[in-house]
C-alpha cells in the first residue's frame, strides 16, 4: 500500500495548515520538522527517542513533537503510525479564544522539555487515537465542511494531549507515576482474566498497595476508574467476539465469554459505550446501511 499524504490549506494564499499521512515502519523512523507534530502507534512495539534518553512504546501510544526537535521510532516488529504535523499559528488567533493563553505557553515549554509519551492505556491515548481514525475518514470521504471537521478534531487532539501533560506536571516537566509499574502490572492482569470476577481487593494486593491508594494511582495512570477500565476491557473484547465471530455466538454467549454476569448488565453497558445494543453492533457489522 503506497503512502497518501493528505493536506489541509488555509484560506489565505494556499498555505499548508495541516498534513496527515499512515505509513508503515519496517526499520525507523526519523523525523525532524519544524512544525507542531502528532505521531500515534496504530499496531506495532518498538523504542522511540525524543530527547536524550530511548523508551519502550507499543500499540495506542502517542507523542506530540514540538517544531524542531527530532522524533526517532524503531520497530521490533513491523509498526502502522499515524503522522499529523501542523502550525498551531494558523489554528489559533491571537484572541486565544478557544485555549488559555498561559497554559498553553506553559504547554509548549513543557515539551520541549519532555521525554515521555502519552500513555494507549489512558483515557486520554484512546480519545485521540480515535480522533486520528476520524481525521483520516474525513480525508479520505472529503464531504463538504470536512476542513472544519477536521481542525475541529485538531483542537481535541491538542487539548487531550495539553490535559494529560498538564494533569501530570510538576515544575521539572512531566512527573511519572511512581506506581505506575505496580499498576502496569495489575493492567496485565485484568487483561488476562477479563472474563472471571475481579475485586479491588485482589488487584491491590498484587500491586503491593492498600486499595485507596492503588485506586487513586491507577486513576493517575489510565485516567479511569478500576471499574471503568475493566468494563471497557469486556466491551472491547465482545466487540470483537461480534465483529471477527458474529456467526458463532449469539449475544447471551459473548457475555458470559467477556465476564458479564447477565446479558441484561452487558446489554446496557455495552450501549453506553458503544452508543448501540450488542444485536443491532452485531447487525451493523453484517449490513453497514444498516
Amino acid at each position: 500500500m503506497n503512502k497518501v499524504v493528505y493536506t489541509l490549506y488555509s484560506d489565505e494564499k494556499n498555505k499548508i495548515t495541516l498534513t496527515f499521512y499512515r505509513e508503515n515502519v519496517k526499520d525507523s523512523f526519523i523525523d525532524s520538522d519544524s512544525t507542531m507534530r502528532f505521531v500515534s502507534i496504530i499496531n506495532g512495539n518498538g523504542e522511540y527517542n525524543l530527547g536524550r534518553e530511548t523508551h519502550d512504546c507499543t500499540e495506542g501510544d502517542s507523542f506530540v513533537i514540538p517544531k524542531g526537535h527530532s522524533f526517532t521510532l524503531k520497530s521490533k516488529e513491523e509498526m502502522q503510525i499515524f503522522v499529523m504535523k501542523f502550525n498551531l499559528s494558523d489554528l489559533i488567533d491571537g484572541g486565544y479564544k478557544i485555549f488559555n493563553k498561559e497554559e498553553l505557553e506553559k504547554f509548549i515549554v513543557m515539551l520541549g522539555k519532555n521525554t515521555d509519551k502519552i500513555n494507549g492505556v489512558h483515557l486520554n491515548g484512546k480519545k485521540i487515537i480515535e480522533a486520528m481514525y476520524m481525521v483520516e475518514n474525513e480525508f479520505e470521504n472529503k464531504n463538504s465542511g470536512s476542513n472544519f471537521v477536521i481542525k475541529s478534531y485538531l483542537t481535541l487532539i491538542l487539548s487531550l494531549s495539553m490535559q494529560y501533560y498538564l494533569s501530570n506536571a510538576d515544575s521539572s516537566g512531566i512527573k511519572k507515576s511512581a506506581h505506575y509499574k505496580s499498576v502496569e502490572r495489575t493492567l496485565l492482569y485484568i487483561n488476562e482474566n477479563i472474563a472471571s470476577k475481579i475485586t479491588l481487593e485482589e488487584l491491590s494486593q498484587i500491586a503491593n498497595m492498600g486499595k485507596t491508594n492503588y485506586s487513586i494511582a491507577f486513576k493517575n495512570a489510565t485516567g479511569m476508574t478500576v471499574w471503568e477500565y475493566i468494563m471497557n476491557t469486556r466491551v472491547e473484547l465482545a466487540a470483537s467476539y461480534l465483529i471477527e465471530q458474529k456467526d458463532d455466538f449469539n449475544v447471551t454467549e459473548v457475555a458470559l465469554l467477556c465476564g458479564f454476569n447477565s446479558a441484561a448488565h452487558f446489554s446496557k453497558t455495552f450501549k453506553k459505550l458503544k452508543g448501540k445494543a450488542p444485536s443491532d453492533y452485531k447487525r451493523k457489522q453484517q449490513n453497514p446501511c444498516f
